[in-house]
């Protein structure tokens, strides 16, 4: 999840880093989130778990491990 603190950035921001762990055989969806403005911090909670949910989803029809999910954010 990129975000910046919930105030700023854009998924391609770490392409660099997702193209990296491609190459190590890692399947990366990369996410938006809402930013601020308006303050957006008691939106993440709600935002991780849409996110999680629909990556369950995408793994699901693209026959990666849905199960093996890990999240990380800048």
């Amino acid at each position: 999840m990129h975000g910046r603190g919930w105030s700023f950035g854009i998924r391609a921001d770490s392409a660099p880093w997702f193209g990296w762990m491609a190459d190590q055989g890692i399947t990366v969806y990369s996410v938006d989130c809402r930013l601020a403005p308006p303050p957006r911090w008691q939106d993440a909670v709600g935002d991780v778990k849409c996110a999680l949910g629909w990556i369950r989803s995408a793994a699901i029809r693209h026959g990666t491990a849905a199960s093996n999910v890990s999240i990380a954010g800048d």
